[in-house]
């Protein structure tokens, strides 16, 4: 008896594995896709695969979007915890086991993505099931891509920044600074830290500060003048769920 216990939850655990974890399942004609066309601003609920006893078959329930031109997609959930996975391609054997992009809900039930315009497919990650819905918000062509064109940013402005794909391109602001004192920058994205290389000019063009900042970054004492900050173009050395995440960015300084 003690033997046959022991088998049958081994069995259990397998199979709550296999359920729980449906895109690295290697089973080949086992998938039975359930698609819908998402429109923007409609709410979805992205619920889990579930396994038919029955038919032998997993299902999956997946949102089909459309990202129409260069810009971002919001993502708006209606509680924390929830995980979407964003695919390219789907196939009858198996999901495609590489995420091209995540979409996660933290304190502020909102996640912001930057996505080369084409088709995506969604879903919730393993068992992080939940209600969302999506916006497309179109960026224009930026035109402070070179210091002789620095944007004026004024002290306590919230800038967002979004780097589309294609041709790279740093941003440029101008700042003035009225008196001396200590200025503090902030860089954030939907992973609420930011990940943001900051390079920052004198009027002269003398370089004083160039690093990574993360999130609230105080810099040493500026005199009283005009300075130019270059925000550059993340590059994630091939990480495309981070990519997505750090290509939009929100700066501010103070």
């Amino acid at each position: 008896m003690k033997v046959y216990q022991k088998w049958l939850l081994a069995i259990c655990a397998i199979l709550m594995l296999v359920v729980c974890i449906p895109h690295k399942a290697e089973a080949s004609g086992k998938y039975d896709y359930k698609i819908t066309k998402l429109k923007q601003g409609k709410w979805a609920n992205a619920k889990k695969t579930t396994y038919s006893f029955d038919s032998g078959k997993f299902t999956i329930r997946l949102q089909k979007i459309t990202v129409p031109a260069n810009g971002y997609v919001k993502i708006n959930f209606k509680k924390k915890g929830t995980e979407l996975a964003f695919y390219k391609t789907i196939n009858q054997d198996r999901l495609d086991n590489e995420r091209v992009a995540s979409a996660v809900s933290q304190d502020d039930k909102v996640c912001y993505l930057v996505l080369p315009k084409g088709t995506y497919y969604i879903g919730p990650y393993t068992s992080y099931e939940g209600k969302y819905r999506w916006s497309f918000i179109k960026s224009p062509t930026p035109s402070n891509t070179k210091k002789a064109r620095a944007k004026p940013l004024a002290s306590g402005k919230n800038e967002r920044i979004v780097f589309n794909y294609g041709k790279k391109s740093n941003r440029w602001y101008k700042i003035n600074v009225k008196n001396p004192k200590k200025i503090t920058v902030y860089v954030k994205n939907s992973l609420q830290t930011g990940d943001a290389v900051l390079h920052i000019y004198d009027s002269n063009g003398k370089s004083i500060f160039w690093e990574n900042v993360y999130g609230k970054r105080e810099i040493s004492e500026f005199q009283t003048g005009t300075y130019y900050v270059e925000v550059c173009c993340p590059t994630s050395a091939g990480n495309k769920i981070r990519e997505a995440y750090e290509r939009y960015i929100e700066f501010s300084w103070k």
